[in-house]
């Protein structure tokens, strides 16, 4: 979003962020490589609108950029307090094994 936020096209930032995650989770797979550096690789890439220290400073603060997570789930939350409280012996229900 960051990205997205400083003119790259949705799209583009995805393609792009894919390319460095996939050539990153292969590093570290076949070569052994334990460090993950994606946000210094996408940091030096030319086609990402923000610097290394801009990304890191976002992903500094995660919550920020959860989107409606966060509402989403305190929602459900509600919900689902509302419904033990209207039907409280479904609280004790305990479902057969699947297998």
């Amino acid at each position: 979003m960051a990205c997205v936020r400083a003119g790259m096209g949705r799209e583009q930032a995805h393609e792009v962020i894919k390319e460095h995650e996939v050539a990153v989770a292969l590093a570290m797979r076949e070569q052994g490589d334990a460090s993950n550096d994606l946000i210094v690789r996408l940091g030096d890439d030319p086609r990402i609108p923000a610097s290394t220290a801009e990304l890191r400073a976002v992903l500094a603060n995660p919550l920020e950029f959860v989107g409606l997570a966060q509402d989403q789930v305190q929602a459900f939350a509600g919900e689902v307090e509302a419904l033990t409280a209207r039907y409280p012996d479904a609280l004790a229900y305990v479902p057969s094994p699947i297998l």
